[in-house]
């Protein structure tokens, strides 16, 4: 799994990850519910529908959810592989950092934990607890743009936000004792970010594939490299795209 992310994103989490001692795991539109040093063939799939490689727009029969494809990507093994690793590891707090996306994609699984269960779960990533089941709603941590703030030194773009927010949700309980309850952790992010600022962000406008596809074509002519060419999409044209999405719009062509 190492070798197939290689962003920003993954990198933090990694990271974040090892400062604990804890083990990585990733949810995967294409292998399920992965261990970060698996050894998988080369995928490219996802669940979020503004990209190319959605795999819920490619069904010719009926339409399928994303909460579905889960499900059956794990039907063969006959198990719930969250519910399977927090019954496994009692005394475990499972943090779960993903886009909302592939918050959707678990949702049904995380529904279906008992009480005690979820009482060790910590969502960082949506920022709409509202969104989720009643029952998870207190397992979402409060954070928002204030995490941008400059002092708080984890600034990043929208893609890459859950990832920054469980750098940043570790290194402030990492060090407890004991895993105290959801309001608490809630009460210490509120905290923590209560004298940070959200800076102002520029409205860019998203480019379509299409578009994409054309000024990748021009930068790499103009002898840009990649990471300089979605920096020059960004500033200087004005364009909101993702890394991943600019990454494979790059390999591509």
């Amino acid at each position: 799994m190492r070798e197939l992310y290689s962003g920003r994103a993954f990198a933090l989490a990694s990271k974040a990850a090892e400062g604990a001692g804890a083990d990585l795991y990733v949810l995967s539109a294409g292998m399920g519910f992965v261990k970060q040093d698996a050894l998988v063939p080369p995928y490219n799939l996802s669940v979020a529908l503004n990209t190319d490689d959605c795999i819920l727009l490619r069904s010719r029969a009926e339409p399928f959810t994303a909460s579905q494809w889960w499900a059956a990507l794990h039907e063969a093994q006959g198990s719930r592989p969250l519910a399977k690793l927090l019954s496994g590891r009692p005394k475990a707090m499972l943090v779960l950092a993903a886009t909302r996306p592939y918050i959707q994609m678990v949702e049904e699984e995380l529904a279906s934990l008992t009480a005690a269960q979820v009482a060790r779960l910590r969502i960082v990533g949506p920022t709409q607890a509202n969104a989720l089941p009643e029952l998870l709603r207190p397992s979402v941590m409060p954070y928002d743009d204030r995490l941008d703030d400059v002092d708080v030194g984890l600034r990043g773009t929208r893609f890459d936000f859950a990832a920054r927010a469980l750098t940043h949700f570790v290194d402030l309980v990492g060090g407890d004792e004991c895993i105290q309850s959801p309001q608490d952790h809630a009460k210490r992010v509120r905290l923590s970010l209560s004298k940070r600022r959200a800076p102002e962000r520029l409205q860019r406008e998203r480019i379509d594939a299409a578009a994409l596809r054309r000024h990748v074509r021009a930068l790499k002519k103009a002898g840009e490299s990649k990471t300089s060419a979605l920096a020059k999409l960004r500033r200087e044209l004005g364009y909101a795209c993702e890394q991943q999405r600019f990454s494979s719009a790059w390999e591509a062509l």
